[in-house]
Parts: structure tokens; sequence; C-alpha cells
């Protein structure tokens, strides 16, 4: 009888170190889990962040753009040139004559102000 009640004891404690064990072991593999899944997070989260970097830089520039854009048409002889180029405006009794410096900048800005509004499209 000793025997059998030995084996009987011998077999819960390796029952006990099999189920520590058992236990042990999925609460590892869960951590394990969770630990891949914030990496996996984390480069996910980077990958966003340079996204929005570029983006925002992007923003910036534009908007530093459009300022120069505002100030130069707060500039009354920008203005009147642009209206003379453009809109082809005279003054009365004024003749107009096409400088090719003039006309390759006037080119550059419709060519600027063409990506311009293909960015924000």
């Amino acid at each position: 009888m000793e025997t059998t009640e030995s084996k009987r004891s011998q077999q819960r404690k390796s029952n006990r170190v099999f189920l520590w064990l058992l236990g042990t072991l999925l609460f590892a593999a869960t951590l394990c889990f969770q630990i891949f899944n914030n990496v996996q997070q984390t480069e996910q989260l980077k990958k966003n962040l340079e996204i929005v970097k570029v983006e925002n830089q992007q923003a910036k520039t534009r908007q530093i753009e459009l300022k120069t854009y505002v100030d130069l048409l707060n500039d009354d002889e920008y203005v009147l040139k642009l209206a003379r180029a453009r809109g082809f405006y005279t003054l009365p009794n004024e003749l107009i004559f096409n400088i090719p410096e003039e006309n390759a900048m006037l080119q550059n800005e419709q060519a600027r102000q063409k990506a311009l509004s293909n960015q924000g499209e």
C-alpha cells in the first residue's frame, strides 16, 4: 500500500510540476506575443511618423510659397506687370513691348502656378 500511495504522491508532484510548467509556458507565450505586437505597432508608428514629417515639410514649403505669392500680390508694380502680361491690359496711350527675359519670367510663373494647382488637387 505504501508503494501505491507513494506512487500517487509522486504522480501528484509530477502533475503539479507539469501544470506549473504549462502555466509558466502559457504566461511566457502570452508575454512574447504582446512584445511582438508592440514591436510591430512601434514600427508602424515610426513609418507613419516619417510620412507625417514629409507631409509637414511639404505643407511648410507650400505655406512659404503662398506667403511669398501673397507678398508679391501686395506689390502694385507686380500686380500691374501681371495684369499687363496675363490680361493684356494697357494704360491709355501705352505701348507694350515684349522683352524675352520678361516672357521667360512669365512662363516660369505660369509653370509654377500650374504645378501649385496640380499639388492642391
